[in-house]
């Protein structure tokens, strides 16, 4: 016979028992016989085969406990599995959009779990109801672990504790069980999050947009845009063209798609590089002799012969040839530094001859070198990052790899070395010592000359020292033709190379914490399944006992049992102490009884149950008195509140507070949340609980219900989905409401755990900064010295090159210090800085003060004069404005628009600047004029700078704040806010286009308005021709202007600010700035948020319709969850008493509540919970006179 089945078997008789559980008696019990009942032996002597139907729960089914075993276990494996497959593949997929999968990643793992805890929760009461009876069977047992035994109503932690301490193995199984769901859930909520992850793609997934082509050099070519960019870097501190470096040029790659491309983080492939070199050795004079010239200025040259250890070479040398600039000294005193650089033979090949000497006396003090030019192509394995916009390259090779470089045999290296020289012939640089000197020795010299090119300065003398000659033109050579190599060599072609994408996308990430934690849970929970099918408790009552009348039904039989019980619980509990207690079988009737078997003698008297009859005090579950309904309703409201408040800030602020690391902001985004409202539930839980626990008392004390309303109610321990349409049916309005709260409650960790998202945001961090310089306004040395500010806006202007650091389009900034860890984890500085900015104050002049004439018709010679506007002292007409005109070109200094004047010292307020632009194409030209007086801008400029280096944000430009406007007043004249500056010859003379541009474009313009016309920013010459447009006219030639002056005040006029100038010129040497960074920030989301306020809402009036609908005060005065609880308030009843003995049929204990019905036990009986005769405080009947002639009283 199996014993393990469930069954409900109602048979008032053990002959029509149904034969499905067997009693096991326990062999350890003793063999006191109870007077009227057979012992252990006995009855199983009398009984051997007959079988007896008791009550077994579902839940506790040998195939119910093993498939939550295997099933917690599978969860446990697919937890670690789930976690693998993300490790692996850096995620679970990759998603743009995070709410289209919110439900996916954040609430199923937590709804899975709350359903688990939701159906062990059946197992759960199920063992806590049944131990007691399980206590009962298995051998005596004292009363304080039997009918005393509440496992029903306490927490958790205390029952559990209980449990162990009396190894009661099954209720503290399931209880664990619980605590470990509970602990899974908490963890589910953060299981699944969506974090940006680096990712990694391999294989063709970069591609080349050029290739090295090393025919394409063409060494006659005079490009002047190497020369140009090389000078900018070493004068501007502007940084390398994309893809050149000190040493080398590579070809530039991409990632393969817009996707790639836009989220690369880094990327790799393999690439040419070319790598240019001079091997250089020292000469040493060998032969010398002078002889004089015809020539007044070099009355001497010297003719040398050189000596290295591979060759020899003679050259020439000229001896005090002094030479200055427009208006410069012709003075013998002056220091002379001539350089030679020429092609010489050595024996079969040919190396370049480098010499500089002195040539102010007759020595011939010199340093000489011969350098053989060299280069390599070689393939290279090149890292990108490109995470900040100044780009970084790391290079690769393995370790004992063959040398794959090699050299074209479609390039000789001396024509590179020719190209190198060619371009750096069309180099500006300010007026020198010596037209002799060429571009290359110039460049040569940058590094020690500090920019300095004016006729008193050395700017050679260094170059005598032959290791510095020989690094610096090594130097050079490499710098020029690694520029030479990206502008010549490359020609466009896309090739796919093996290489790899590291980008940034959100991915689904399988969080290790909670996988621990959730797979240790139920890995416990599976093994305790299991453990479970050993200690569960089985065949332990005859009937459900989960209601008031099953527990009468029960203990019908138990004639000793009721007759000891008084009105009092806690009497009760006195008279049962030091007893103990056994549910057995009577042999001869097949009655279940419940025993006493101590040595205690009972008192039996009826009349002694009387002995309490005094004013009681009302008993009242804590969850459900005045201060804990309260608490319940302000914590609701309280979050519901709370939540609106961070929606707020969160909205305002894209999330409310920083979280130090992703697990932390797992933690404060999942797993405190969950806590909280786990909290919440718990108290709606607990109430329900008590609610439901209370409601047949309150119905019993309202006066009267039936059997089905009251007694058989057995709501207590369902699932709150089942309790609601119960209660509903019995009209338990308040369990009703606080079912449908509990329900809520246990969705509430579901909600809340797609609450909150941690996100990438900008933080900022208040910061100081140290201003480290400031702008003077006096224009130090001759007209030629602006510190190759004309140099450096040619190459912004002509090369898109990037502009120099702490200036940015026409704003030159002064530069900051940060001396603060904080910015070491910080990757942008936003600061708002004094910036300086040039501009022009134009008055237009009228077509009527235009004198324009033609010599003759024949002619081409055409006169132009301009009238100022008489505010210079010099007054009336200068001279200086007058233009020569031929075929409607400009001709002075090579066919020039912009003339410049030699005037030192124009009177303040003088316009010093005047400008003209025109078509002399037709007959009558269109000529628009004006002149300018120059004036300096101070203006508040917002500013983002990348760190560490301070480069500006090409993302997010300067702002400047036109409000703010000051005008820079003149140093050198006491305050005035007009400027002289000597500008035009830098304009005209180191502006002009790179070849490219030049060749292929009219030269009619000038340099100046050939790069507004054509240069970056270019403006078509037909929108600035003409009266109408000379608006626009006007604003582009300022325009280039303040780009020009931000260089310059950035390169020629910055000064370092110490604390005793900054007193003096009252300037603020500390600046407040904010530190930016990609900070993980919590951000509260406002779909689960009011999913949230409408659920607590629920709740809380739920909680409000309870308190109003059931009244608990003095409804009872004693703890009813125990066998004694229920069995104190039917002591003395006509339930168990022998008058009404039909009242309760024989075998009833083994009866269901359908059998029962079908038997019509009870029916047309209503039941009441109060005052009885007697001073007897209870339930008791009230039996209808039609079916007995009496009915009790109740008050």
């Amino acid at each position: 016979m199996d014993n393990d089945s469930d069954s409900h078997g109602p048979s008032p008789h053990p002959q029509t028992a149904r034969a499905v559980a067997t009693l096991l008696v326990s062999q350890s019990r003793t063999s006191t016989e109870l007077p009227g009942h057979a012992n252990s032996e006995e009855a199983l002597k009398h009984n051997d085969t007959t079988s007896y139907a008791f009550w077994n729960p579902i839940w506790l089914g040998r195939y119910v406990l093993g498939t939550f075993s295997i099933l917690f276990a599978a969860l446990s494996a697919a937890i670690v599995v789930l976690y693998c497959i993300s490790t692996s593949k850096h995620g679970l997929g990759t998603y743009t959009k995070r709410m289209e999968v919110e439900y996916f990643w954040k609430y199923l793992p937590t709804s899975v779990t709350v359903l688990l805890m939701a159906v062990w929760g059946q197992v759960d009461y199920s063992t806590r109801l049944l131990q007691p009876w399980e206590n009962l069977r298995k051998h005596t047992a004292p009363a304080n672990r039997t009918i005393f035994l509440d496992l029903i109503s306490p927490m958790q932690p205390v029952y559990w504790a209980s449990a162990l301490r009396h190894r009661e193995w099954a209720a503290a199984i399931t209880v664990t069980v619980c605590i470990a769901l509970q602990i899974a859930r908490v963890f589910s909520t953060g299981l699944m999050t969506l974090e940006l992850t680096e990712l990694t793609s391999n294989g063709l997934v970069v591609s080349k947009q050029a290739e090295f082509d090393p025919s394409a050099l063409n060494s006659s070519d005079h490009g002047n845009s190497a020369g140009a960019i090389y000078q900018s870097i070493h004068t501007a501190n502007m940084s390398y063209p994309d893809w050149t470096f000190e040493d080398y040029a590579l070809e530039p790659f991409q990632p393969i798609g817009s996707v790639m491309k836009r989220t690369a983080k880094r990327y790799a492939g393999e690439v040419m590089a070319f790598y240019p070199w001079l091997d250089c050795e020292k000469v040493t004079l060998k032969d010398k002799w002078a002889h004089p010239t015809s020539y007044q200025t070099s009355p001497y040259v010297l003719d040398i012969t050189l000596q290295s250890s591979s060759c020899n070479a003679s050259t020439t040398i000229t001896l005090q040839r002094i030479h200055g600039g427009p208006g410069g000294p012709k003075d013998d005193t002056y220091d002379y530094y001539d350089g030679v650089t020429e092609l010489v033979s050595c024996g079969k090949s040919q190396k370049y001859l480098i010499v500089v000497t002195h040539g102010s006396s007759l020595t011939g003090h010199f340093s000489g070198a011969i350098c053989q030019p060299n280069y390599s192509l070689k393939p290279l394995f090149v890292k990108v990052d490109n995470f900040l916009q100044v780009l970084t390259v790391e290079t690769r090779q393995e370790k004992n790899e063959t040398d794959r470089s090699f050299r074209s045999s479609t390039l000789d290296p001396m024509d590179l070395f020719q190209a190198v020289l060619n371009h750096s012939k069309s180099v500006r640089f300010p007026s020198s010592s010596s037209d002799n000197n060429n571009g290359f020795l110039k460049l040569v010299s940058l590094p020690t000359s500090q920019g300095i090119f004016e006729p008193t300065a050395p700017y050679m003398k260094d170059l005598l020292d032959t290791d510095v000659l020989i690094k610096q033109t090594e130097a050079t050579f490499k710098g020029m033709a690694v520029q030479i190599a990206a502008l010549s060599l490359l020609n466009p072609h896309y090739k796919a190379v093996n290489g790899f994408v590291d980008y940034e996308a959100e991915r689904l990430q399988v969080k290790l914490t909670s996988v621990i934690a959730i797979a240790i849970c139920f890995g416990l929970c599976s093994i305790l399944s299991l453990f479970m099918l050993c200690a569960r408790p089985w065949n332990a009552a005859p009937r459900d006992p989960n209601s008031i009348g099953g527990i009468a039904a029960i203990l019908h039989s138990s004639t000793q049992l009721k007759s000891v019980f008084k009105y009092s619980l806690q009497e009760n509990k006195d008279a049962f102490a030091g007893q103990r207690l056994i549910g057995t079988i009577v042999a001869e009737t097949g009655a279940y009884q419940v025993s006493c078997t101590g040595e205690k003698d009972l008192n039996q008297e009826p009349s002694d149950k009387k002995s309490n009859t005094g004013k009681k005090k009302g008993w009242q579950p804590l969850t459900l008195n005045f201060w804990s309904r309260i608490a319940t309703l302000i914590v609701t409201a309280a979050i519901i509140i709370v939540l609106e408040v961070i929606q707020r800030i969160s909205n305002r602020s894209h999330g409310f507070t920083n979280v130090a690391s992703s697990n932390l902001g797992t933690a404060a985004s999942t797993y405190i949340p969950t806590l909280v409202m786990t909290g919440v539930a718990a108290m709606y839980s607990s109430q329900n609980f008590n609610v439901v626990l209370l409601s047949p008392y309150r119905a019993l004390r309202t006066g009267g219900s039936t059997a089905n309303r009251s007694i058989l109610s057995k709501d207590l321990g369902r699932l709150p989905l089942f309790s609601i349409f119960s209660s509903a049916k019995k009209g338990y309005f308040a369990s009703c409401a606080t079912a449908i709260a509990a329900m809520i409650g246990a969705l509430l960790t579901v909600a809340v755990s797609g609450l909150y998202t941690l996100d990438r945001v900008d933080s900022p961090l208040p910061i100081s900064l140290k201003r480290l310089d400031r702008f003077g306004t006096i224009w130090d040395g001759d007209v030629y010295a602006d510190n190759f500010a004309g140099s450096t806006l040619r190459s912004i202007v002509w090369q898109n090159i990037s502009y120099p650091k702490w200036t940015y389009g026409t704003l030159a900034f002064p530069s900051l210090l940060i001396d603060d860890v904080k910015a070491r984890e910080r990757t942008r500085l936003e600061a708002t800085l004094p910036a300086l900015r040039g501009t022009l104050n134009c008055t237009i002049v009228d077509p009527k003060e235009m004198e324009y004439t033609k010599q003759s018709e024949s002619s081409s010679i055409t006169l132009l004069r301009l009238q100022t506007l008489n505010t210079c002292s010099i007054g009336g007409r200068m001279s200086q404005l007058d233009r020569t005109l031929e075929d409607g070109h400009v001709l002075f200094h090579g066919s020039d628009s912009t003339r410049f004047s030699t005037v030192r010292d124009i009177s303040d307020g003088c316009q010093s600047l005047s400008f003209y632009f025109g078509d002399f194409s037709q007959d009558t030209p269109q000529i628009s004029a004006f002149t300018c007086t120059q004036q300096i801008q101070e203006i508040d400029t917002k500013v983002n700078f990348l760190l560490p280096d301070f480069h500006i944000d090409k993302s997010n430009p300067p702002v400047p704040d036109e409000s703010t406007i000051r005008y820079v007043g003149n140093e050198a004249t006491n305050g005035s806010k007009t400027f002289q500056y000597p500008i035009t010859y830098s304009m005209s003379n180191t502006f002009e286009a790179v070849a490219d541009k030049a060749d292929n474009l009219s030269p009619s313009l000038g340099q100046f308005y050939f790069a507004v016309v054509y240069g970056k920013y270019g403006i078509p010459a037909n929108e600035l021709i003409g009266q109408a447009n000379i608006g626009r006219l006007v604003n582009a030639t300022t325009e280039m202007y303040s780009l020009y002056m931000a260089q310059l005040l950035s390169l020629k006029m910055r000064e370092t600010l110490n604390a005793s100038t900054a007193q003096r010129l009252s300037i603020e040497q500390t600046i407040q700035g904010k530190l930016h960074g990609n900070n993980l920030r919590l951000v509260q989301k406002a779909r689960p948020k009011l999913a949230l306020q409408i659920m607590l809402a629920v709740m809380f009036v739920c909680g409000v319709v309870s308190w109003v609908s059931l009244r608990t005060t003095s409804l009872l005065f004693h703890d009813p969850c125990s066998i004694a609880g229920v069995a104190t308030l039917l002591a003395g009843s006509q339930l168990w008493g022998s008058e009404t003995r039909g009242l309760l049929p024989d075998g009833v204990e083994w009866m269901d509540d359908e059998e029962m019905e079908r038997r019509g036990v009870w029916k047309g009986l209503v039941f009441s919970l109060g005052w009885w005769p007697g001073g007897r405080y209870g339930i008791d009947v009230r039996v209808p006179a039609a079916a007995s002639g009496t009915s009790g009283e109740c008050r």
